[in-house]
């Protein structure tokens, strides 16, 4: 069985989420520039880390919701790690989907060092 790691940007809209925006890829332990060059989002760490909004179940998370006229005023983004298992038969067979704390530290869940090394990376990257 294969891990791969994957960094999104989740949207919800209501419980549902859309289509999610994956900006970064993890494979045998490198980031992968299969998909092309690693577009970090601007101001990833204002954005997805320092920023909070309050849930639907009123617990607080890291990200923010959008507003304005283009966008359904219940539409949230936020920042997901997500570790996808594989086996070359099935492809991918399970996902785990990993958010940040309260505090927008990463998880206690085990993250192995290139995973917390590529989301410094992006901290330092999407500062401005």
């Amino acid at each position: 069985m294969t891990v791969y790691w994957e960094f999104q940007i989740e949207e919800t809209i209501g419980d549902e989420v859309q289509d999610p925006n994956v900006f970064m890829s993890i494979i045998n332990g490198k980031i992968s520039q299969k998909y092309g060059a690693i577009l970090v989002p601007n101001n990833f760490a204002l954005k997805y880390v320092y920023s909070t909004f309050i849930d639907f179940d009123g617990v607080r998370k890291r990200g923010y919701k959008i507003t304005g006229d283009f966008h359904d005023p219940d539409c949230i983004q936020e920042f997901v790690i997500v570790k996808m298992y594989a086996t070359e038969d099935e492809g991918i067979i399970d996902r785990d989907y990993i958010y940040l704390n309260q505090d927008g530290s990463l998880p206690e869940k085990e993250l192995p060092k290139y995973v917390i090394n590529a989301f410094n990376k992006c901290m330092k990257e999407g500062a401005a």
